[in-house]
C-alpha cells in the first residue's frame, strides 16, 4: 500500500523531535528523498524546533521549564496522531483483506443442477458458462474423476452466467488411443467420473488431490470414501448415469 503525503507529514514531527521508531524513521527517510513537499514540510519544522531551542536560551530558568513543559504536551499530542493514523491504517488494511475475501476467495458451491452440466453418451456438456465454475480432483491412478462447481462474486462479474451448449470433455477419445499412444501422451483412460456433493469441503478440494502421494491403500480408501458420497455421472461400461438421461 502506498504511503501518503498526509501519514508522513503526521509523523514528520516526531521524526524532527527525534521520537520515532527506527522503522518509522526509514520509511520517513525513504518518502524525504522523493517528495519536495514533504521536505519542506521538514525543514520548517526544525525551523520551528530551532526558535523554540533559541527562546529557551534567551529566557530565564523558569520561562525555559515552560517552553519544555510546552514542548513535551506537544509530543504527547503527536504520538496519539500517529497512534490513530496507525489505528486507522490498521483498520484499513482489515477492511480490505476482509473484502478481498468476500470478493475473490468465499466460494459458493454450485449443486448439479445449478453447474448445468449434464452428460450426453461419453460427451460431458455445459448448459451453462462454467468459466471460471468448474473444477475437480481426480484419484491416483488417474481412473476417476471428481467434479464439482463453485462461484465467487469475482466470477460472476469476469463470467456472468448464461445459456450455452458446449461439450467440455469427450471421456471416450483417450479409448481411440492404444495402450502406447496412451503412453506416450502420458494419459489415462478415465473409467468413472462423479459429482461432489455440498457436504465435501470443496474449499480444500486441491488440498485433497494432495492424496495421490499417500501410500495404496490409503489412497484406495479416499477414493472408496469419495465415491460413496458423490454422484456418479459417467462409467465407461454403461455411459452416462440415469441421473443424466433425459
Amino acid at each position: 500500500m502506498k504511503i501518503t503525503c498526509d501519514v508522513i507529514q503526521d509523523l514528520l514531527p516526531l521524526y524532527v523531535d527525534d521520537a520515532v521508531s527506527e522503522d518509522s524513521r526509514i520509511l520517513v527517510e525513504g518518502h524525504l528523498k522523493d517528495c519536495d513537499i514533504c521536505r519542506k514540510e521538514e525543514e520548517q519544522l526544525r525551523a520551528g524546533q530551532g526558535a523554540f531551542e533559541n527562546l529557551k536560551e534567551a529566557y530565564p530558568r523558569e520561562e525555559a521549564e515552560v517552553i519544555a513543559s510546552f514542548l513535551k504536551v506537544r509530543r504527547s499530542i503527536l504520538r496519539k496522531r500517529i497512534l490513530a493514523v496507525c489505528a486507522a491504517l490498521a483498520c484499513t488494511l482489515v477492511l480490505l483483506r476482509a473484502g478481498h475475501y468476500f470478493y475473490s476467495e468465499k466460494k459458493d458451491y454450485l449443486s448439479l443442477e445449478e453447474s448445468g452440466l449434464v452428460m450426453r453418451g461419453d460427451e460431458l456438456y455445459a448448459t451453462k458458462t462454467y468459466y471460471g465454475r468448474l473444477a475437480g480432483i481426480v484419484s491416483p491412478d488417474q481412473k476417476i474423476t471428481f467434479l464439482f462447481c463453485y462461484e465467487t462474486p469475482e466470477i460472476r462479474k469476469s463470467y456472468p452466467s448464461a445459456p450455452c451448449d458446449l461439450m467440455v470433455t469427450d471421456y471416450r477419445k483417450p479409448f481411440q488411443m492404444t495402450d502406447e499412444e496412451l503412453k506416450e501422451n502420458d494419459k489415462v483412460r478415465i473409467e468413472k467420473v462423479y459429482y461432489l456433493p455440498e457436504n465435501f469441503d470443496f474449499k480444500d478440494a486441491y488440498k485433497a488431490s494432495d492424496y495421490e502421494s499417500e501410500n495404496a491403500d490409503e489412497a484406495a480408501k479416499k477414493t472408496e470414501m469419495l465415491e460413496s458420497i458423490s454422484t456418479l455421472l459417467w462409467d465407461v461400461e454403461n455411459g452416462a448415469a440415469e441421473i443424466q438421461e433425459g
